[in-house]
């Protein structure tokens, strides 16, 4: 596991639009306690995309990775931005569905449904497969 979360400088544009709510050092950009993370690479990003931090790319390749599973917040930008720029790079994505969130599940679903259209593959869980039913 890599973990990878929002870390922005105060006068960082991206973060106008959260009301400065992941400044680096904020309550606003720690992980939740029931999130486990010991000894994951860590990396932080300051835009929409994770692949704006250079060293998570060569974090990856080091590693010999070639296919990720994305999990996140903000399916419409985040997540899709990040799943992009991965699938651009030529790494094979996987999108988490059900640990994919958004606003809501009006906008997450045409989120993913476009994520696959560009070429990830989105995993549905037993719990998604039979509520479809």
């Amino acid at each position: 596991m890599i973990a990878i979360s929002n870390e922005f400088r105060c006068g960082d544009w991206a973060n106008v639009s959260r009301r400065f709510a992941a400044l680096a050092g904020s309550d606003g950009a720690r992980w939740d306690e029931r999130v486990v993370v010991d000894g994951a690479p860590y990396f932080r990003k300051w835009r929409g995309t994770a692949s704006c931090n250079p060293d998570l790319a060569g974090c990856l390749r080091g590693f010999g990775i070639v296919q990720l599973a994305i999990a996140g917040l903000y399916a419409s930008d985040c997540v899709t931005a990040t799943a992009r720029d991965a699938l651009g790079r030529g790494f094979r994505v996987t999108a988490l569905s059900e640990a994919v969130a958004d606003r809501n599940d009006a906008t997450r679903a045409p989120a993913l449904e476009r994520l696959r259209e560009a070429g990830a593959t989105i995993a549905a869980t037993e719990f998604e497969r039979s509520s479809s039913l």
